[in-house]
């Protein structure tokens, strides 16, 4: 089997992060691909990176602070607790990922989520390297970035 296309890890993100928004008690709607160099304003953001033989790269997942409360489990706490819980969505995430990948034969392993919290902040990367898929929730953004290249 070849490499894993952008093309097709994109609809395999679409899909999982769709049922784990759900899950979690957010009413996402998929909103499509936005310009990867847009800023992200007060977001809180994660990122994992992944590798494997067929595929590696970085799943960054970012939404606003107000859909973390209302999906936390607890409902919500410290600003701490918020950035400890979007870890954990995007390693589910992550996790929801690597299972679908799985049934193609294409096993990847997770690095640790790093959390980071910012005003304004600015994603970049080539046209074929950074895919940013966005959500929405009501009038909130949920954004989940995808750089992947083949290792």
């Amino acid at each position: 089997m070849g490499d894993v296309s952008v093309e097709f890890m994109l609809g395999v993100v679409q899909a999982e992060a769709t049922k784990l928004f759900v899950a979690n008690g957010l009413r996402p709607s998929f909103v499509g691909r936005v310009e990867p160099r847009l800023v992200l304003t007060t977001e809180v953001l994660s990122a994992i990176d992944f590798a494997g033989e067929r595929t590696a790269g970085l799943l960054v997942l970012g939404m606003a602070p107000s859909l973390l409360w209302r999906s936390h489990p607890a409902g919500g706490g410290s600003a701490a607790d918020l950035a400890d819980w979007l870890n954990e969505l995007a390693n589910m995430l992550l996790g929801r990922v690597k299972l679908a990948l799985m049934d193609y034969r294409c096993p990847i392993q997770a690095g640790t989520p790093t959390t980071i919290v910012a005003e304004d902040l600015g994603l970049s990367g080539s046209a074929a390297g950074l895919v940013m898929l966005a959500f929405k929730d009501g009038s909130e953004a949920i954004h989940v970035a995808v750089c992947q290249a083949l290792p």
